[in-house]
């Protein structure tokens, strides 16, 4: 049976990681670190931890975990300025070119690829979770071990890569990341259609070659009933030759845009933050080789 104990905060265990990994190519003076460990307590774990956080401390492998954390932020702005970017484009994508703006095609196109990318995290996510795991941390200390990598990149984020997927958390980690940008996204291409409906004259309606105008309505009033029931502005015309059409389907636009595009990647991404804060603790295999040596 495996010897596993109650779990340790996810830093103390990637630095323990790290150490790991550190000791597989340069063997460490330990002395001071053993001395400190025996005096941390009984328990085994505390011991192996205690060796690792002064083993960090004197290897500089703390300050290389403080610049990935450094690193992470950097990200979270580098995604920002993406989501600005794809909100143009998506924006641009739901106004379509000249002054006529097909509704129902220009909010279809955005709904398929939000459905299937979120079925697809889905998927991966409920097999990652099923499976040992292992891809993306092998994948990532492939790059790390690229001479070109950063020191601190080679020292670090393999163990944080191996970390979050014996943790089976690398999903939600990546997943996060990715509905957090999708929200951002949606949420500032309906502020950019808004502003350049309100200043901009614009004729919206839906267009058909092989289907009954009347399919395309009901279309129309099947979308609108989410954002109706959130309290959004989504009213359809009857009829596209009424006076107030183009005003109505223009807020009937921006409200679908925000309860199929933004709506549902913002509660996935509030998701995706309370599993990773339950996961803040993880556990050491101490059946492995390299603990039960220690």
């Amino acid at each position: 049976m495996s010897s596993r104990t109650d779990g340790i905060a996810l830093p103390d265990l990637l630095l323990t990681e790290a150490v790991k990994d550190l000791e597989a190519d340069t063997p460490l003076r330990d002395d001071a670190a053993l001395a400190q460990a025996l005096a941390a307590g009984e328990e085994r774990q505390t011991r192996i931890v205690q060796r690792a956080r002064r083993l960090a401390a004197d290897t500089g492998l703390d300050r290389d975990l403080a610049r990935l954390r450094d690193r992470l932020l950097l990200l979270g702005l580098a995604l920002a300025a993406l989501g600005m970017v794809l909100a143009l484009l998506v924006a641009m994508a739901l106004l379509g070119e000249g002054r006529h703006i097909n509704a129902v095609a220009a909010i279809a196109l955005l709904i398929a690829p939000n459905v299937v990318g979120i079925v697809v995290w889905a998927l991966l996510t409920v097999l990652g979770a099923r499976s040992q795991g292992g891809a993306f941390g092998r994948a990532v200390a492939a790059l790390a071990r690229h001479r070109r990598a950063p020191a601190h990149v080679r020292r670090v984020w393999p163990s944080a890569a191996r970390v979050l997927d014996a943790q089976h958390l690398t999903a939600w980690a990546l997943g996060g990341l990715n509905h957090l940008l999708w929200a951002l996204v949606y949420a500032a291409a309906a502020l950019i259609v808004g502003v350049v409906l309100a200043l901009s004259q614009y004729r919206l309606g839906w267009e058909t070659t092989i289907l009954a105008p009347q399919t395309l309505h009901d279309a129309a009033q099947a979308i609108a009933w989410l954002p109706e029931h959130l309290g959004l502005p989504a009213q359809v015309p009857e009829h596209l030759d009424d006076p107030d059409a183009s005003r109505l389907l223009g807020r009937w636009l921006i409200a679908s845009t925000l309860a199929y595009g933004t709506l549902p990647r913002t509660l996935l991404a509030l998701l995706c933050g309370a599993v990773l804060m339950r996961a803040r603790r993880g556990r050491l295999d101490l059946d492995e080789p390299y603990y039960r040596r220690l």
